[in-house]
């Protein structure tokens, strides 16, 4: 079956008289397979929550940014941040029209790219344009803020703070398992991080249960 933009990418149309173009369902598909790892394509179940996150996410979506700009999600392992996440920026994209401008990082990852972009070497503009590209995006995950040694350091939270207020995006998340409300009064980047900011912790059961395999004389 072809596509209805006869695989462009692009689908034209009109609109007060003047040509357009937007993205092909198709393209915004190729793109999203390539952003969001299969396992969290699904869509949200918030079956054992406490919390309407739908309406939770609706919300911090919908909001203009110069009144709500970050939403930070504490708690234990398994409970559904990273998928949560990747939900809200499957919801951007639906409401924007595009996955253009939004990027995803593992702070251990974000991390090396700082140092790396300052090292020197055959690294250091690659690393430089993916700090760039996060710098700039309109959407921002952090994943697995303040989880290793190296992403707890004085050096790499100095270096998290400059780059948090250089931030261009509109909206952004920031997934970690401790409770922030322990540091937020400290000089750190939580203390920046609670302007503009929604804080809520994600409850419930451990969710990666429901995704192990049922092996013959095993558990579930």
């Amino acid at each position: 079956m072809i596509c209805k933009c006869n695989g462009t990418g692009w689908i034209q149309y009109e609109k007060d008289g003047r040509p357009y173009a937007r993205y092909c369902d198709c393209q915004r598909e190729r793109i999203r397979n390539k952003m969001i790892p299969p396992k969290y394509r699904g869509t949200w179940d918030n079956t054992g929550y406490e919390n309407d996150w739908e309406m939770i996410a609706e919300k911090f979506i919908d909001t203009d940014y110069s009144e709500l700009t970050t939403l930070v999600l504490y708690g234990l392992t398994g409970r559904g941040k990273t998928r949560f996440g990747y939900y809200l920026m499957n919801l951007w994209a639906e409401k924007t029209g595009t996955y253009r401008g939004v990027e995803f990082i593992k702070t251990t990852e974000l991390e090396r790219n700082i140092y790396l972009s300052k090292r020197g070497g055959y690294e250091t503009a690659e690393n430089q344009g993916k700090i760039e590209d996060i710098r700039t995006a309109d959407f921002v995950i952090f994943d697995d803020f303040w989880c290793s040694r190296e992403t707890t350091s004085t050096d790499f939270v100095k270096q998290f703070n400059d780059l948090f207020e250089r931030l261009a995006a509109r909206k952004i998340i920031i997934t970690m398992n401790l409770n922030p409300y322990e540091k937020i009064d400290i000089d750190t980047a939580l203390s920046r991080i609670r302007e503009q900011a929604l804080i809520l912790e994600m409850k419930g059961r451990d969710r990666r249960e429901e995704f192990r395999f049922n092996l013959p004389g095993g558990k579930k």
